[in-house]
């Protein structure tokens, strides 16, 4: 008997809501499937991929028979996925035997300065399909002003931070939520002094950070921006529209004063720089969930895990205020890797077009490539798409965990398809586990507080990503150089290694060694802005 687990919406988020600064298009919009032309079409399309159904290409074999023969049924295509290992084949190879390719962000650049691959922008100037997504989506892959790739994201949402406060230390001590920076410290002063936990005991600390970036909305009130890639570098402003360096500008001086305080009262825990600025909650499985700390900042997504493990209420800052009371929290969608046209394609538009049109515009080809085989009825293949709007995935259920099966991994999210009831169902007899095994899907208060909240978070915009990326690793040691720098400029001045205005001009010193000033003019000028030098 087969099993309903869990109704729930993973794919409608943040999404629906948010969109980038630069984009004017609607988000929401359904494509509508008449746009979906079939006969025009290819008759043969051949992939290149390294995780085709996982990444040992010696699995799945009959899963994957199945798909190129349901692919066939549903589309009338021939569909070949070239199977490729990374450590044994060469680039000729992959652009002989494929008409897309799929490449790791990291490699894109190197095939495009070597014109190994094409630009696809005037390809599908046409498509309206294409027409259809938000700007951040189509611009993630972008050099030289040229789109080169459609991303391959496990993405489904922006993903935002937020600074969590224990309400229930609040109610305690009858002192309302925080919005600046300067309520933020008599609160925390109010936390370590004042016994928040009602326990008798010395034993409080009033928030904890996780490297740079559990201090993020903090550099932000101050007008101090970083990168997006979560390591410290000169990043795009969005108040100003144009990189700067942060630790260049007078304000960061006030800021790391703050910091300093809070650090030498004790306030701001004191192994706060012990990880690598990453939020992968090692703070809060190490430190925060003990209950014996105010405040954290961290992923949104981590709002109901925050609850359980402290067994305290939690309220959600967006952001505190100071010199900047808006677009305080940065959002991001990236992409692990890209489908890429091959310079030796035939039929190069038409082979761009069908793959945007299947699986980007097409629901049925979009959920096969997302998760594999479609059913004709509940029960069979992967999934079955029920009234247009439902989609029943199966699962596997065994140990008191979910699992599903490989994916063929061809394309993981569409902006046009996100308006989704997921419905999980499995053969097993476990029903009562498998929906608290799969309940933690649901939209928190968290993420509802992201949506009712919207002038406080900002999309940062993937095509002046690139483009940094794209100046900045050109020199393999200069991120490494520059996001060492800046950690360390920033531990130092907190930590009272050095004072701040000796870090700060050490920083200088030494960043114009590095080149970095003259990296920020050039990316500036190509972006058509002011200097801030």
């Amino acid at each position: 008997m087969i099993k309903i687990i869990k109704t729930t919406c993973v794919l409608v988020l943040f999404l629906l809501l948010v969109s980038c600064n630069n984009s004017d298009k609607d988000i929401t919009t359904e494509m509508p499937e008449n746009l979906i032309n079939i006969e025009e079409s290819v008759n043969e399309l051949t992939l290149a991929m390294n995780n085709f159904y996982g990444t040992d290409s010696s699995k799945n074999n009959s899963e994957k028979e199945s798909f190129k023969e349901m692919f066939k049924k549903l589309y009338n295509i021939n569909l070949e996925v070239f199977e490729y290992n990374l450590r044994t084949i060469t680039k000729n190879d992959l652009l002989e035997n494929s008409d897309l390719i799929s490449i790791g962000r990291f490699s894109i650049g190197n095939y495009v300065e070597d014109g190994s691959i094409v630009p696809i922008t005037e390809y599908l100037k046409n498509n309206k399909v294409w027409e259809t997504l938000p700007d951040y989506f189509t611009n993630m892959v972008v050099y030289n002003n040229e789109i080169y790739g459609i991303p391959i994201t496990d993405l489904n949402v922006p993903v935002y931070s937020v600074r969590f406060i224990n309400q229930q230390w609040l109610d305690n001590l009858a002192i309302d939520l925080p919005t600046t920076t300067s309520e933020f410290y008599e609160v925390a002063k109010m936390f370590v002094r004042s016994d928040p936990d009602k326990n008798g005991i010395d034993d409080t600390v009033g928030f904890i950070a996780e490297g740079l970036y559990g201090l993020e909305d903090i550099f932000i009130s101050y007008d101090c921006y970083f990168n997006a890639l979560e390591i410290y570098n000169p990043a795009w402003n969005p108040n100003t529209g144009f990189f700067e360096d942060a630790l260049s500008k007078d304000s960061m001086i006030d800021c790391l004063n703050f910091l300093k305080l809070c650090y030498d009262e004790k306030l701001l825990h004191k192994n706060s720089f012990e990880y690598n600025d990453r939020l992968n909650g090692s703070s809060l499985t190490k430190y925060y969930y003990k209950n014996n700390i105010g405040s954290t900042f961290n992923k949104v997504i981590r709002y109901n895990e925050i609850i359980e493990n402290t067994g305290a209420n939690h309220s959600v800052i967006a952001g505190l205020s100071n010199i900047r009371n808006e677009n305080l929290i940065r959002g991001y969608l990236s992409y692990d890797k890209a489908f890429t046209l091959s310079k030796y394609a035939d039929n190069k538009e038409d082979v761009i077009n069908t793959f945007v049109n299947i699986f980007l515009g097409d629901t049925q080809g979009f959920f096969m490539g997302r998760y594999g085989i479609l059913g004709d009825k509940l029960g069979e293949g992967d999934f079955f798409i029920e009234n247009d709007n439902t989609i029943y995935l199966n699962c596997l259920y065994k140990n008191g965990a979910v699992k599903r099966n490989d994916s063929p991994n061809i394309i993981n999210f569409s902006p046009n398809k996100t308006n989704y009831e997921i419905i999980y169902y499995s053969f097993g007899e476990s029903y009562n586990e498998a929906i608290n095994v799969l309940s933690t899907a649901d939209i928190s208060v968290a993420e509802k507080y992201v949506l009712e909240n919207q002038s406080k978070f900002y999309l940062y915009p993937q095509i002046y990503n690139n483009i940094n990326r794209g100046f900045w690793i050109q020199d393999d040691n200069y991120m490494t150089k520059v996001s060492e720098l800046g950690k360390t400029t920033i531990k130092n001045a907190i930590t009272g290694e050095l004072s701040v205005s000796d870090a700060i001009e050490y920083y200088k010193q030494e960043t114009k060694i590095i080149g970095t000033y003259s990296l920020i003019e050039e990316v500036n000028s190509l972006i058509a802005t002011k200097s801030f030098y």
